[in-house]
């Protein structure tokens, strides 16, 4: 059983008529018969019972009428869906990041923007939690952020990459030829970061 041939049943249902539905659906009425015999062949049962002028369905026939008018509804949101997907061709994406991170993100930026050309790219710097409160908010649609990812429900997270920290010390004997500092050697440090928000 295919889409085409079910979506030819549920018409001559809906349509009470062969040849109605062969005018709504462009085909002949011979095809019509012709695949609607196949698929009772294939299910190997009667779906259809003329009585005069009328159609009947049969019990089986009402049984793929009802799926039918499921799995057609089913196949065309698919259709939308694979539509939306491969015809992002014009919008607006509203895009926070931290501060400074502008010269790492120049490359992909580039890449979006030649991949998308009709997307308007609106680029906002934001730092801490703020940038979390702006996608809540609406007034972005996404943020890169190094904020942990215990985030609101409302908002969904994808990790993305991860980057170590550095510290930058002075030339000095306590800090000369380290490659690895814990955080609790910081502790009594003083130390230099970006304010909470």
């Amino acid at each position: 059983m295919d889409v085409r041939t079910l979506r030819y049943f549920v018409e001559v249902v809906r349509q009470q008529s062969f040849t109605r539905a062969a005018e709504k659906l462009f085909v002949t009425q011979p095809t019509i018969s012709k695949m609607l015999r196949h698929l009772e062949d294939e299910l190997e049962c009667t779906l259809i019972v003329r009585e005069g002028r009328r159609l009947r369905l049969t019990d089986s026939g009402q049984a793929v009428y009802q799926r039918g008018l499921n799995i057609l509804e089913e196949f065309r949101q698919l259709e939308a869906e694979l539509e939306d997907i491969n015809t992002v061709k014009r919008g607006r994406l509203r895009l926070g990041i931290p501060p400074m991170v502008g010269t790492q993100m120049a490359p992909l930026i580039g890449e979006f923007r030649q991949q998308f050309p009709g997307i308007e790219l609106i680029i906002s710097e934001f730092g801490g939690l703020t940038v979390q409160q702006a996608v809540i908010s609406g007034e972005l649609d996404v943020a890169l952020t190094a904020l942990p990812a215990d985030t609101a429900p409302s908002i969904a997270t994808l990790p993305l990459f991860s980057h170590p920290l550095c510290v930058v010390v002075t030339r000095n004997e306590k800090w000369l030829n380290r490659t690895r500092v814990s955080i609790t050697e910081l502790a009594n440090e003083s130390i230099l970061i970006y304010t909470h928000n």
